[in-house]
């Protein structure tokens, strides 16, 4: 059974209308990020963390991405403890564990041949060969994270939601310490000798993890993030100690595109059953729920976007 090992974090219960945060309520949690395609959905430490756990100098747990079943309660007592399913949702992966050309077939020949375009333009503009590398022992990771950095700083995912490749002393010792156990993978793509676009994997339990992806915003009408992934999924593929690739939460054109799957999963908060607890989290359900009603309606009447629209401008 794969281990679980928790970090306290400071933990948001947000309240959102139309998928924009209006609130957040913090705790301060023991919190693990599940990867789903190695966990089973009837994993008891997820569904009764209280009576696995020690829930020391934090206020409860909290699990994201657990595999879920149709048969979870939104909300339940658990041992002094409220289990809050406070979202739902479907994650992408994708099982690697076969042959790259197989995978590749399930792809139009249409697509294949797009795609094969991408790539070729590339090698021409880098004197016919492909100039991307792979980064995996310490010497190699340290180098890669100087180089993607760079690359980060000038993202629009640093730039504009501050969701870059972290640069904290923290997640680089982490990242040092598992390519001492050779549990990351780090891809650069070059192109006249400059670093234009990168991608960090770490690996958990046989998963590698599409943790970030970037590129130079110069060279985005080359695709370059795109060429990069292709090249560095068939080395995933070929790479013996890595079974699944696990796209995370969220949904994009790009995870619908690869992915061979999805598993249905839930964040799950634990609070102690307290008054004001209770509170927070009923009307945080409530809201959800109402929410919810109201976007179906908003839909039916295709007014949603505008109404979307609007509520950004304001908030």
């Amino acid at each position: 059974m794969a281990e679980i090992k928790f970090k306290v974090d400071r933990t948001p219960l947000t309240f959102t209308v139309i998928q924009e945060p209006i609130y957040e309520k913090f705790f301060d949690l023991k919190s693990f990020e599940v990867i789903p395609c190695i966990y089973s959905a009837n994993d008891n430490r997820f569904t009764n963390a209280p009576d696995f756990f020690d829930p020391e100098d934090s206020e409860g747990f909290y699990f994201s991405s657990v595999p879920t079943r149709d048969d979870l309660k939104p909300i339940y007592n658990c041992n002094g403890y409220i289990r809050y399913v406070a979202k739902t949702h479907e994650q992408a992966y994708m099982d690697v564990s076969g042959n790259f050309d197989d995978y590749w077939e399930k792809f139009s020949s249409k697509s294949r041949s797009t795609l094969k375009r991408k790539t070729k333009r590339i090698e021409k503009l880098s004197g016919g060969k492909l100039d991307w590398r792979i980064y995996q022992t310490p010497d190699e990771i340290a180098d890669f994270f100087n180089l993607a950095r760079e690359i980060s700083k000038e993202t629009y995912q640093e730039t504009w939601l501050n969701l870059g490749l972290p640069d904290d002393e923290a997640y680089f010792k982490e990242m040092m310490s598992k390519a001492a156990k050779g549990e990351v993978r780090g891809y650069l793509l070059f192109m006249d000798g400059k670093a234009v676009s990168y991608l960090h994997c770490p690996i958990t339990n046989r998963a590698a993890e599409f943790a970030y992806l970037g590129y130079l915003p110069d060279y985005s009408n080359l695709s370059v993030g795109t060429v990069l992934f292709i090249a560095a999924l068939e080395d995933i593929f070929n790479d013996q100690d890595i079974d699944y690739f696990d796209f995370q939460q969220g949904d994009t054109v790009h995870k619908r595109r690869f992915a061979t799957g999805y598993i249905k999963c839930a964040n799950i908060m634990y609070l102690k059953n307290t008054l004001p607890n209770k509170l927070w989290i009923y009307s945080n359900h409530v809201m959800n729920i109402t929410v919810k009603f109201i976007i179906s309606v908003l839909n039916k009447l295709g007014i949603k976007e505008k109404l979307k629209k609007r509520l950004k401008d304001h908030i």
